[in-house]
């Protein structure tokens, strides 16, 4: 058997049958990786395609969701830039003493500063993104940075409207409801920036009067100035 294989290889020698092998497993095995490579490269193409195409979808989304909290945030800024400059007027009221020579001016005012934006964020569909992991498949690093950013910044944004939102319910709101007549102001209430649709009779006069002495007071000024810092 040995003497066989010898003779074998040795005609394939002479007849330089093995070179020829040797070139043709070659060429079969460059055939194959070329091959592994080119679908390599096309299955590699085809995931890039659908992770641009999944990153331009969730971008439009990012886009519609965010130009809504844009036009939120411009109108809460609006309107509470009104209720300080209201907060600011019947502060100058009660430095100049001049409370009493316009008790309608000073109705109006108060029910502007009772009337606050607070800035509610529209998040579903960046909390679904960054939840899933799917942030990572937006390329932009530093667009990637602030959306990770921004539930925190929320988060300080709200404490500061509860702030806010305590110093006028806990400190403002009961001293003016103790020494003012505030039923007299709700025919200067404004629903509108609520509801378009919402309306309703307003209400007759209160049979009360204003304590001006009361709302000149050190406490009642302190109490309107710590609130307008707050909504600073």
């Amino acid at each position: 058997m040995i003497n066989f294989f010898r003779k074998k290889r040795k005609k394939l020698a002479d007849d330089n049958k093995a070179l020829k092998y040797t070139r043709y497993a070659v060429g079969e095995i460059v055939l194959v990786v070329i091959g592994i490579l080119i679908a390599l490269q096309i299955n590699t193409w085809n995931e890039d395609r659908k992770i641009a195409n999944e990153e331009q979808y969730l971008l439009k989304e990012l886009l519609s969701e965010f130009t809504t909290n844009l036009e939120k945030i411009k109108e809460d800024q609006i309107l509470n830039s009104i209720n300080q400059n209201a907060s600011i007027d019947i502060l100058n009221m009660i430095q100049k003493n001049s409370l009493k020579s316009n008790p309608k001016k000073l109705d109006s005012l108060f029910m502007i500063v009772f009337s606050y934006g607070s800035f509610n964020a529209v998040n579903g569909v960046l909390s679904e993104i960054i939840s899933s992991g799917k942030l990572r498949i937006l390329k932009d690093t530093d667009l990637r940075n602030k959306l990770s950013e921004w539930p925190g910044w929320l988060e300080n944004q709200q404490e500061d409207i509860d702030i806010r939102r305590d110093q006028l319910n806990y400190y403002v709101e009961p001293l003016y409801v103790k020494y003012a007549p505030m039923k007299n102001g709700d025919n200067y209430i404004d629903f509108s920036h609520w509801s378009k649709k919402y309306k309703r009779k307003t209400l007759e006069k209160a049979n009360f009067n204003y304590d001006f002495e009361a709302l000149t007071s050190r406490e009642f000024e302190g109490a309107l100035y710590k609130y307008v810092l707050d909504q600073d």
